[in-house]
């Protein structure tokens, strides 16, 4: 019994023990549990953000950009961004000059034209597309995009970017237009890149039955007769420099002249005129230069001879193929100063310039000064000028760069809104002098 009751005792013992050792590993066990948890209990400890982890060692090979907000983290390798290096910041400091090559490099030029594709300015602006490119510093690609009317073009062009990739080719200078309701512009605001030509006339006579070699043997005479032939039913239907031109140098000149009225006339119809003896003169642009195309030896025998060129501000005439030399003078130099601003406000705007290329309003004078100096570059490049002045169809007239054609666009605009208001005044004040 005592054997057994102390293996009963010792039994008691040994449970006991292992009881501890089992509390003792529990314990344990409870332990290592909470230090893989993290520790978090702890007041001094910084919890690491489970919904961010931190980035493995290989990330360092995508830098973090430096827009990005700074890391809220303690690692060293995440609290200062990396900036990227392929897109570099832009300097506040402007350049200290103006990079024309850069500026146009890899830029398209869009020229504007006003009228249908396949005309005489759409033409002559697509040779410009083609042609003057290689003059602009970058060598730009120039398109062009036709837009109608006119006055829409205007627009368009008035108010585009003013950097020198939007430009407008003209037939004519946009002066008159501007007074147009729907008109968002000022012909003078627009920034003058270059013209080639005007729309100079000519007012030629019959050599072999007037005896004038020029219009001041005419002033003051009373005969023989220039007599003219035209459409004018009514003084308001009097415009042009053709028309009415004709009619104010031959009052304020004291010209022996007659109009004769016909129902309708034309280019073709004049000089059918003029070949039968109906009229001995007529005024005309572009034919001036066609005429020996048109009619072959008409000036080369003096059938037909210049008698005035009738020219804006700064205008000229050129000689044709047949006539060697323009000696006509030019009737503006023969007018007083009200009188040639008369002419200058209701003659020049149709006639001082024709084909203009100009820019937005306010384009930088960096930019406007490249596209001029490119223009004349052009202009001065033998085979440039030959090519374009057999698509033009006529020498090109203009010699006066931008800058000076900038100042005759004020000047005339000036006068044209001056006289504007007295144009019906002078029609009426003419037209029963000479028609008949």
């Amino acid at each position: 019994m005592t054997r057994l009751g102390g293996l009963s005792a010792g039994g008691n013992e040994m449970q006991m023990f292992r009881s501890r050792l089992s509390f003792i590993a529990t314990s344990l066990l409870i332990a290592l549990a909470a230090a893989a948890c993290g520790g978090g209990d702890s007041p001094t400890s910084t919890p690491r953000p489970t919904d961010t982890p931190a980035p493995a060692a290989a990330a360092t090979a995508t830098p973090v950009p430096a827009t990005a907000a700074p890391s809220t983290g303690t690692s060293a390798a995440t609290a200062t961004p990396v900036p990227p290096t392929s897109t570099p910041r832009p300097t506040a400091t402007p350049l200290p000059s103006f990079d024309a090559d850069a500026h146009f490099r890899g830029q398209t030029i869009r020229i504007v034209v006003g009228f249908n594709p396949g005309g005489g300015t759409d033409t002559q602006a697509r040779f410009l597309a083609a042609k003057w490119r290689q003059f602009i510093p970058g060598n730009p690609r120039i398109v062009i995009s036709n837009l109608t009317p006119s006055i829409a073009a205007s627009n368009f062009v008035w108010r585009a970017p003013n950097d020198g990739t939007v430009l407008i080719y003209n037939a004519t200078a946009p002066i008159q237009s501007s007074t147009d309701p729907n008109a968002d512009f000022t012909a003078s605001g627009f920034e003058v890149i270059g013209a080639p030509v005007a729309r100079n006339a000519v007012w030629m006579i019959n050599g072999e039955t007037l005896p004038y070699n020029d219009i001041t043997d005419a002033v003051g005479q009373s005969g023989p007769e220039l007599i003219a032939a035209g459409s004018a039913p009514t003084p308001q239907e009097l415009t042009g420099v053709g028309d009415l031109g004709n009619f104010l140098l031959a009052d304020w000149l004291n010209l022996p002249y007659e109009f004769k009225l016909i129902a309708a006339t034309g280019t073709e119809q004049e000089l059918l005129m003029i070949e039968q003896g109906a009229t001995n003169n007529f005024t005309a642009g572009s034919v001036w230069y066609q005429l020996p195309q048109r009619r072959p030896g008409w000036v080369a025998d003096g059938f037909i001879k210049p008698f005035a060129a009738l020219t804006g501000p700064g205008g000229v005439v050129r000689p044709n193929t047949e006539s060697g030399e323009f000696t006509a003078s030019n009737a503006r130099e023969l007018l007083n100063d009200e009188q040639k601003d008369i002419w200058d406000g209701l003659m020049a705007p149709e006639t001082f310039v024709g084909k203009n290329l100009l820019a937005p309003p306010d384009t930088p004078p960096d930019v406007v000064n490249t596209l001029r100096r490119a223009w004349d570059s052009a202009l001065a490049d033998p085979e440039f000028r030959e090519d374009f002045e057999r698509i033009l169809g006529q020498p090109i007239e203009i010699e006066q760069s931008g800058a000076e054609l900038q100042e005759i666009f004020a000047q005339v605009e000036d006068s044209f809104l001056r006289n504007i208001g007295r144009l019906r005044e002078v029609q009426e004040g003419v037209y029963a002098k000479f028609t008949k």
